[in-house]
């Protein structure tokens, strides 16, 4: 039996997706048929590097075929059933001779030879000529071999392959799919050939009909090249997203031989362990260096582990910086969960429970203002309750004197209390900002205007002035716990601050106001144990600790005890939208989402908000009112209401367009909310890093990506080590083939476990 060689020649780019293969030749041989001919034949791209969005990865699968390839071929030649001017006998020694000679290097005398066996039987040379010249990757002259081939009708089906993947080599497209549907129409007469089914399903794969492709493959004539087969198999298995099937096929081969392949398969069924693992073995293997690298860096960045990312892309950027951007172009988006209403109640509730972020500036929206004198300040304040968030400072600071200047700055207090507890923050932070200025030792001072960065979203301000607060008056300890929680949110924690914290307040007595501290700590650090102590003890009703104990029972699953805190919450505070949305979440959040909906709307329809509130007050305040929007599907009609708000404001429109520009994100109106945040940023100064990154955000939706970064360099350098900017900075970078800047973002975050709450990313397709 003759023996026939398979060699396979890669594609990069098929079936709309971005699929990458190796840049090798893999070499497979098996036994023929009895026949004496050697058949040539041309196989598509069988091994498959998919680097398609995982679960959470790279791809849009809309693409139409992009027929860049690097072809894998069998080279064959066959033997003359008619010999006109030699015998048999004579003519097939020449050919061996030729075949040993190409086999042994000798090129340029194997085809000398092909074209003296020429002279003797057109029937056979040009075919057999055509298939050295393919090998040897002469492809214009291989074109012309194979034509003449046709010509002179030997092997047409093959022969027309050959020409076509001869022509795709060459980049001549027309040619290649007149090539290809030449062999289609001479199928034919293969049809008794026991490898019928593979080339049927070879040209209809070139033709791009894959599901015409796909059926011989499943039913195949012959086990011949059965390797082969399944990597083919695989391949169109993969372009339908059907990744188990084609893992199935690849690992009924050499496992190590497919590794990259295998290894980007594996990432798109979301198993990055095993994704990893192959992935790391094609790395050791030296396959395809560049794309391995770069894909594990990827998906090492999907899995939050930014430390080794960073690591392998300055790596393989240093080493390949031409090639680096070749293979995996990325295109940052915002993630859809944040737009999805099927997730919007679950992670309400899961943000409320579990999100830092989120607590923490719930617990600052409660947060007292600190005064002088009670008795003197609440007279200037019109709002109900205002005593309930009120402390009273008793005994001033050595730095102002029981006098005129202590009134007199206890009534600049006063005025700027009212404006916060009246919604109009961002004039009570102008105003504090300015006392700050005349009594910049002051820690009551420095305290009032943390407060308001905090309820701004300002969390970098707010921090600085909370620790400044607290060193100058170190009995202020919820200075100091807001310094600590403030911290964590920027990403600044210093444990030895924390230490001392809990060491001063070790020594402190067991009273009320003490205890709290002490599990507002245990709280912060996860001790929920030693925090139930506090739910069980008698104390005041105020709206600080009654939003506590609701958060700590919502944490440690006693809902009827949240429930009761957060009723009484809302009868404090009933104008307030805030309470009114932790009492809809502690008494509904585990119902099914038509009848949360229902039961929101009917209870917030039951009251009488100030929506100032909305307007004007705390960042959280129109976060999560978004949110509950999102919920019960009202995002459209308070954006219609914010929009006429914004026609009637005369004074002070900071704050509506606040609220305007987030709306338009959620309801994915990012072009108006792009320009909303610039108005912001450009007209109205509010160029603090909160505001910033959410024009970046608004950016990227709307599809700048440079506009994003700029704003994200100027949040970074207000924020420098918040880990949720650097991250979404650095993808950016990958989009924009700045690996440098990304490597520069991802090496400043944490080494493992990050995960962007708002940033995704997936691979772009070349162009067809």
């Amino acid at each position: 039996m003759a023996e026939e060689e398979i060699i396979i020649i890669e594609e990069e780019e098929a079936a709309g997706i971005h699929s990458d293969f190796e840049d090798r030749y893999d070499e497979e041989h098996t036994q023929g048929s009895s026949s004496k001919k050697k058949l040539v034949l041309i196989i598509a791209p069988l091994v498959i590097l998919l680097l398609i969005l995982i679960p959470m990865l790279f791809l849009d699968s809309d693409d139409s075929p992009n027929y860049r390839q690097e072809i894998q071929i069998n080279h064959e030649q066959t033997e003359p059933e008619d010999l006109k001017k030699l015998s048999s006998s004579e003519l097939e020694q020449m050919i061996k001779r030729a075949n040993i000679l190409y086999e042994q290097g000798q090129k340029d005398d194997a085809l000398k030879l092909y074209e003296k066996i020429a002279t003797y039987s057109e029937s056979i040379s040009y075919y057999n000529l055509g298939v050295a010249e393919l090998k040897d990757k002469q492809y214009e002259k291989a074109v012309k071999s194979f034509e003449l081939a046709i010509k002179n009708n030997q092997n047409i089906c093959v022969s027309a392959i050959n020409a076509a993947v001869a022509s795709l080599e060459l980049g001549n497209k027309e040619a290649f799919k007149r090539y290809i549907n030449m062999a289609h129409s001479y199928l034919p007469q293969e049809a008794s050939s026991k490898m019928y089914s593979y080339y049927y399903a070879l040209i209809n794969f070139y033709q791009d009909n894959y599901l015409e492709a796909l059926s011989p493959l499943a039913h195949r004539t012959s086990s011949d090249y059965e390797l082969v087969q399944n990597r083919l198999h695989a391949k169109i298995n993969a372009l339908f997203a059907s990744y188990h099937i084609a893992i199935a096929d690849l690992e009924k081969s050499n496992a190590d031989e497919n590794a990259l392949s295998l290894g980007l398969l594996y990432s798109n069924i979301g198993d990055l362990i095993l994704a990893k693992k192959y992935l790391r073995s094609a790395i050791q293997q030296g396959t395809s260096p560049v794309k391995s690298q770069v894909a594990l860096a990827l998906v090492n960045l999907k899995s939050g582990q930014i430390q080794s990312a960073a690591n392998l892309l300055e790596t393989i950027t240093d080493m390949y910086p031409q090639q680096v951007y070749q293979h995996y172009p990325i295109e940052t988006f915002l993630k859809g969960s944040l737009f999805d209403v099927n997730l919007a109640q679950q992670n309400f509730h899961e943000n409320i429970i579990h999100n830092q972020d989120t607590i923490y500036q719930i617990l600052l929206y409660f947060a007292p203002y600190k005064i002088f004198n009670a008795n003197q300040t609440i007279s200037y304040i019109r709002k109900g309750n205002a005593n309930v968030s009120i402390d009273n400072v008793t005994g001033a600071s050595e730095y102002l004197s029981q006098s005129a200047s202590l009134s007199n700055v206890n009534l600049n207090i006063a005025k700027s209390i009212q404006m916060a507890l009246n919604f109009r923050l961002n004039e009570s932070n102008e105003r504090l900002k300015e006392i700050v200025k005349q009594y910049p030792r002051h820690s009551v001072i420095h305290y009032n205007l943390a407060l308001t960065y905090a309820q701004l979203g300002e969390i970098a301000y707010a921090h600085k002035h909370f620790l400044q607060s607290y060193h100058l008056d170190a009995k202020n300890y919820l200075s100091g716990i807001f310094a600590i929680m403030t911290s964590k949110l920027i990403s600044q924690e210093n444990e030895k601050f924390n230490q001392i914290i809990k060491e001063n307040l070790a020594l402190e007595p067991k009273n009320e106001e003490f205890n709290f501290y002490r599990a507002l700590i245990h709280f912060k650090e996860g001790n929920f144990p030693a925090t139930y102590h506090w739910l069980e003890e008698q104390k005041k009703e105020r709206p600080l600790y009654l939003t506590f104990d609701t958060l700590i029972a919502m944490s440690m699953g006693k809902d009827e005890l949240a429930q009761e805190y957060s009723q009484k919450l809302t009868q404090i505070l009933p104008n307030d939208i805030l309470p009114h949305l932790l009492y809809i979440d502690a008494h509904y959040a585990k119902e099914e989402q038509k009848m949360f909906a229902r039961k929101a709307i009917a209870h917030l329809k039951r009251q009488n908000f100030d929506m100032n509130d909305f307007y004007y007050g705390p960042f959280v305040t129109k976060y999560l009112y978004t949110q509950y929007a999102q919920i019960t599907g009202s995002l459209y009609p308070l954006l219609e209401q914010l929009k006429e708000k914004m026609n009637t404001e005369k004074e002070n429109p900071v704050g509506v367009i606040q609220a305007l520009a987030l709306v338009n994100i959620y309801t994915q109106h990012f072009e108006e909310a792009y320009t909303l945040y610039n108005e912001l940023i450009d007209r109205h100064k509010q160029q603090d890093s909160h505001t910033l990154f959410l024009g970046a955000i608004a950016a990227t939706g709307a599809s700048h990506p440079a506009n994003a970064i700029a704003m994200l360099e100027l949040a970074k350098r207000k924020t420098p080590k918040h880990q949720q900017r650097r991250n979404d900075l650095g993808l950016l970078y990958l989009q924009t083939q700045n690996n440098e800047g990304a490597v520069i973002q991802f090496k400043y975050m944490n080494p493992v476990d990050f995960q962007s709450q708002y940033f995704n990313f997936r691979m772009l397709k070349t162009p067809k």
